[in-house]
């Protein structure tokens, strides 16, 4: 046990021993060299300026530097980008470097001179085509020219509009339209840089939509769209709105609302038997001089204590004449212009004797100029729907009710009598029978028009969309083509059409739907939801020929009849989702849409001579006008209301 005790004793003095000769050691210093050098000690305005770090510690590593020149810094043992400065001057740049032992510090700073010798590039480009360049359609080449006097260029920034490009020759297809700025900078080898900037005008192209503007127009209580379509004077400068309110409202092509005219003032009331005034109401048309017609008057609720009437109002909105009517009911009815003629039906008429009328005459015809009351026409049981007409050939046809076909009345002059009463305007059919000499005749029975409207083209073939009655084919609708040129005037043999198509869908009776001509002959037919059962309402393209061309199915049901641009684009209201579509006239195809009215847009769109569409509707409560820009220019050569349009065929 001693020798151990010894052993530990003597292991604990040689331990003492050493630590204490391990004080007696001196420590090595240690001195931190700081420095660096540049590749050289001039340099141009924005050149790169390549640093190495030479710095280094005697007894130690050097662990940190800091690189400090003006108001930045930056830490690393090495510079990892080169610095550069953008005004000419003298810089010093400071390193401080640090060791890792002793955390020994030392500085370095060198002083560096910068010029600007460099010519700047010059920036230059040009673009193909120039013109024409059509949003979401044009590829347009663009073509750097640019140009470095005494150096190279390195690098090319494109901006189109928000987005960027980097390549020397990009071509570029715009997304939006209008006048879109183009910019290109390039950089020189020296980092000099040159910038060129060009507008560009951009069109907007086939999916192009845009709503330029809307407006409430009606605040009265319970005012409502229904049918009742937007109305252009002839250059388009001014676009007109009426709604249930009976308020007609006249705005500019940029949205500026010049006037109001209250068609109230006479006791015309649009409320219905659920006390709303959600009834069909009549759209404006305007003639050559720019006077603007509107037909009101349905009361359900009680007939007896209102007045339906006739209005002519002047391009300054104040009242050019008023025709009274008793208590007729417009339904979905467009006045109709032909020569100094305003022609208009009615649902029903007032009692008998009345202006000397019967209850089965529901037609009425104004002197354009004076509102003088001319004449009465027999439209048998009235008529829900419009008129087509052409002055050329002194014809115009209308529905008659649903038993009754249509009629064809013809201009026999101003002295042609029936009965000892003036008729200049009189029809082809039997009184107060089922006439086979009627249009839409077949085993027996006639086709019923409802509100639907017709077309009449240039060469004087009307057509015809019908409810289907008769047994002629089996689709819920049927389109019938009759040229007038061959029309039998005196009763002996029935009226025979060129040729009858079924359509699908439904002909509703107060929506307006019915026939367009396209711009090379394509009938454009609007029907609608069968029996509200969710289906859809449809566009049907049908050729001159009677052949179905293609066929559309909406999203919702379809108010109205569609429009047509002069491209040949064909344009409908989707009246349950409130949005206005546009087809393609190839196949039907979507090519663009775009939502309006959440609350429904139940009548037609309207294309002025400018290309603007026109559209009401139904947004937060109001009747709302919009204003819509496309790629279209100007109208196609049917509906657009442009100087009064129910025939669908532009009036001049």
């Amino acid at each position: 046990m001693m020798k151990r005790k010894h052993t530990i004793f003597t292991a604990a003095i040689l331990s003492a021993a050493v630590v204490a000769l391990s004080g007696c050691v001196k420590e090595k210093q240690v001195v931190v060299h700081a420095g660096f050098t540049t590749d050289k000690d001039v340099y141009e305005i924005n050149e790169d300026i390549h640093i190495t770090n030479t710095s280094y510690a005697e007894n130690a590593s050097i662990i940190a530097c800091r690189w400090e020149w003006g108001s930045e810094h930056v830490y690393g043992l090495q510079m990892e980008e080169p610095l550069s400065f953008s005004q000419v001057g003298d810089y010093d740049i400071k390193l401080t470097a640090t060791s890792d032992v002793g955390n020994v510090s030392a500085t370095f700073v060198k002083t560096v001179k910068v010029q600007d010798t460099n010519i700047r590039p010059v920036a230059d480009f040009s673009y193909t085509p120039q013109t024409g360049i059509r949003a979401g359609e044009t590829e347009v080449q663009f073509t750097d020219a640019s140009t470095d006097s005494d150096g190279t260029i390195v690098g090319w920034e494109w901006k189109f509009g928000t987005t960027v490009v980097n390549e020397q020759n990009p071509k570029f297809t715009f997304t939006g339209f209008g006048e879109i700025e183009v910019s290109l900078t390039v950089t020189d080898n020296m980092k000099g840089t040159n910038t060129k900037t060009v507008t560009i005008e951009v069109e907007r192209g086939t999916n192009s939509l845009e709503c330029v503007w809307e407006q409430m127009y009606d605040d009265s209580e319970n005012a409502f769209v229904k049918f009742t379509s937007p109305a252009t004077n002839t250059d388009g400068s001014m676009v007109y709105a009426l709604s249930s309110g009976y308020y007609l409202v006249a705005y500019t092509k940029d949205g500026d609302r010049q006037w109001s005219f209250n068609g109230n003032v006479h006791g015309a009331d649009a409320v219905g038997n659920n006390g709303k005034k959600e009834s069909t109401t009549c759209g404006p048309s305007v003639d050559k001089e720019g006077n603007i017609f509107m037909a009101l008057g349905f009361n359900e609720r009680e007939p007896e204590k209102y007045e339906s009437g006739v209005f002519a109002v002047t391009p300054d909105g104040t009242q050019k004449w008023y025709s009274p009517y008793g208590r007729a009911r417009y339904i979905a009815v467009l006045p109709a212009i032909l020569g100094d003629n305003v022609l208009l039906t009615t649902q029903n008429n007032p009692a008998n004797g009345y202006n000397g009328i019967t209850m089965t005459e529901n037609g009425q015809i104004y002197d354009r100029n004076t509102g003088k009351f001319k004449q009465m026409f027999k439209v048998k049981y009235g008529n829900f729907g419009g008129i087509a007409g052409k002055e050329s050939l002194n014809m115009f046809v209308a529905h008659c009710g649903d038993n009754y076909g249509s009629r064809v009345y013809e201009y026999m002059g101003e002295d042609h009598t029936v009965a000892g009463y003036s008729c200049p305007w009189w029809y082809y059919t039997q009184d107060d029978q089922e006439s086979p000499n009627a249009l839409g005749y077949y085993s027996g029975e006639h086709e019923d028009g409802r509100s639907s409207q017709p077309a009449m083209s240039d060469d004087g073939k009307v057509y015809l969309l019908y409810a289907n009655k008769t047994s002629r084919v089996s689709a819920t609708s049927v389109l019938y083509c009759y040229d007038l040129n061959k029309y039998p005037k005196d009763n002996t043999k029935a009226a025979e059409p060129e040729w009858v198509v079924g359509i699908n869908g439904e002909v509703h009776k107060y929506d307006g739907q019915g026939v367009v001509i396209g711009n090379d002959g394509t009938l454009y037919v609007t029907t609608g939801d069968i029996n509200w059962t969710g289906d859809g309402g449809r566009v049907t393209a049908v050729n001159p020929d009677g052949r179905v061309k293609w066929e559309a199915v909406a999203d919702g049901d379809i108010s109205g009849c569609a429009a047509v641009d002069n491209e040949g684009y064909v344009y409908y209201n989707d009246c349950n989702i409130g949005k206005l579509v546009k087809l393609s006239p190839e196949d039907g195809s979507r090519v663009s849409e775009i939502v309006l009215a959440p609350d429904g847009m139940r009548s037609s769109p309207t294309i002025s001579c400018d290309g603007t569409i026109y559209c009401t509707g139904m947004k937060d409560g109001h009747p709302t006008l919009f204003a819509v820009k496309g790629s279209a220019t100007g109208h196609g050569t049917s509906w657009s209301q442009f100087g009064g349009n129910p025939q669908k065929s532009c009036v001049r």
